[in-house]
């Protein structure tokens, strides 16, 4: 019994282990340009639900599959509602991987395994070792099931194993509720329905059981699903939330229609899924309840994804990390798209002022920090397709270009820095005064920039460069004001003050190096009327 046990458990961490490799290592996978292309092919919600279907399959995890989504939400390539479609479409691949459970897939599972063991162990494959990856988490998750089920098939013969489950496998609430604590302590729909469909099997479990169990599934996702949106904020916690709706409109439904059935004898949901030809119809369950659930979500989408958006707005951090001007289609030409890059760079500029104000509020930068990283790495990605697309190209204009994308990256973690020495100095005497000093001056400097960008002016950029410049011996000078008070600052506050006007003086520098760039370029104005800014909320995409 230990023996069979063993193997039980042994399979399930499989299963477990698999769906974690497809969820992390297709993050890898899912590069800005892949994920154009599945955007650009996604004109619809039905479209996109289709392509969360697919996906789905593959990925087998709700939070892989919402993980894309956001991707797509912050790389400003998907409205809305297609992404809800999209996720709502993901339901219906993760019941695809469930149909397997009853075919015998051993023997491809030991393929998959080769392939995917040459790929991450060869030194010359190394640019595919996130694909060996994932199919070695494919592989992990088929063998995994097949444990079960050999498990299962030798604990079915045990009497203490078979009185405990005829306990469990009592009344439906019993196997509804325990189902769903099973899904949501593995955290794996896949993984417990491939328990009920071999305890149904094995005969352990009804059928009616067994549809009850599954039912219980999709209320364990959906407590699985609010619990992780607790963590989360603004359109991630839409998706989330989504998801959960979802499932309990499933429960919340299905539920009442199969004592409707058992009950009145009307052939509804149950006698449809228990009709099918199969060995094992369990195993179709999840599936034939998601055709229905998402074709009939599908068809009312735009007013529920009207209401999640209402409730839970994308925030201020989830904003500043779309790009706003950078599209596949925006290249245009090379003067264009770095016309489009210079336009995306400013708003990373203005983005070092909402830092700044962030250190008002006395707040952290945290999220706000990850979504400018992530701005400054969607806009090293377009330029990178833009040198791609146009060697040879306004070679100057490009590498200015870079010089530029290397100052910002800079500057921000300079001002990441600053922010933390300055969050640490207290608020009230000198070192408060040093504080308030550095915060509205740097501002200051930063306003001027993009006033300078905006107007093209000559004059007007002139006074900027006058404003930053290499600045070690003014931030001597200041720190030496202020810690040669009437009242001096404690040790600690020094060496807080000495950091900070340090870091200050490199933020100079760098901005100084960054308008030199700039004022050496072709041309200051970098909002001519060629491009036209696109909306935030993505008014030209298609809805």
């Amino acid at each position: 019994m230990f023996t069979s046990l063993g193997e039980l458990l042994g399979g399930l961490s499989l299963v477990l282990v698999g769906l974690w490799l497809l969820s992390e290592n297709l993050r890898a996978l899912t590069s800005r340009r892949i994920r154009q292309i599945v955007a650009n092919g996604m004109p619809n919600r039905f479209v996109a639900w289709g392509w969360g279907a697919i996906s789905g399959s593959f990925i087998q995890s709700s939070a892989g599959v919402t993980f894309i989504v956001i991707g797509l939400l912050r790389a400003n390539v998907i409205s809305w509602e297609r992404a809800a479609a999209f996720v709502i479409g993901g339901n219906l691949g993760v019941g695809v991987l469930v149909l397997f459970v009853s075919l015998d897939m051993r023997l491809a599972a030991f393929y998959v395994l080769s392939v995917a063991s040459l790929l991450i162990i060869s030194e010359r494959a190394v640019r595919f070792r996130a694909l060996g990856a994932v199919l070695l988490g494919i592989a992990l998750i088929f063998v995994g099931l097949d444990l079960i089920k050999e498990s299962l098939a030798l604990l079915a013969g045990q009497s203490a194993y078979s009185e405990f489950l005829s306990f469990v496998g009592g009344p439906f609430w019993v196997s509804f509720l325990g189902a769903a604590a099973l899904c949501f302590l593995l955290q794996s729909v896949v993984a417990v329905i491939a328990l009920v469909i071999s305890l149904a099997s094995f005969g352990i479990l009804s059928n009616d059981q067994g549809v009850m169990a599954v039912y219980g599934c999709c209320m364990g996702s959906a407590i699985t699903m609010i619990t992780a949106s607790f963590s989360l904020t603004g359109e991630s916690r839409r998706l989330s939330l989504l998801q959960a709706g979802y499932n309990i409109l499933l429960t919340v439904v299905f539920v009442p229609l199969l004592y409707i059935e058992i009950w009145t004898g009307t052939p509804l949901m149950r006698t449809l899924i228990l009709s099918l030809p199969l060995d094992q119809p369990l195993s179709m369950a999840l599936l034939m309840v998601d055709v229905f659930g998402t074709l009939s979500v599908i068809l009312v989408l735009t007013p529920i994804a009207s209401f999640y958006a209402r409730f839970w707005p994308a925030t201020s951090s989830e904003i500043m990390s779309r790009p706003v001007y950078i599209h596949s289609r925006n290249h245009g030409d090379i003067t264009t798209a770095l016309d489009l890059i210079g336009l995306e760079q400013r708003r990373v500029i203005s983005a070092f002022s909402e830092y700044l104000d962030t250190v008002r509020q006395g707040g952290r930068i945290g999220s706000l920090q990850n979504s400018v990283r992530l701005l400054i790495s969607e806009i090293d990605q377009f330029l990178t397709e833009a040198r791609i697309r146009y060697p040879n190209h306004d070679i100057e204009g490009v590498n200015s270009m870079l010089a530029r994308q290397r100052l910002l990256a800079w500057l921000e973690e300079r001002f990441a820095e600053l922010c933390d020495d300055l969050n640490r100095l207290p608020n009230d005497g000198t070192a408060g005064d040093l504080r308030d000093g550095l915060v509205e001056g740097l501002d200051a400097l930063i306003q001027s920039i993009i006033d300078g960008l905006a107007s093209g002016d000559p004059e007007d950029w002139s006074m900027v460069q006058r404003l930053t410049g290499d600045r070690p011996e003014l931030m001597r000078q200041l720190r030496a004001s202020y810690m040669s008070g009437q009242t001096q600052p404690g040790e600690a506050a020094q060496a807080d003050i000495l950091a900070a006007t340090n870091t200050a003086a490199e933020i100079f520098s760098l901005f100084y190096r960054l308008t030199r760039e700039i004022q050496n370029s072709r041309d200051l104005d970098l909002s001519p009327t060629r491009p036209q800014p696109v909306s935030p909320n993505g008014a030209d995409r298609a809805q």
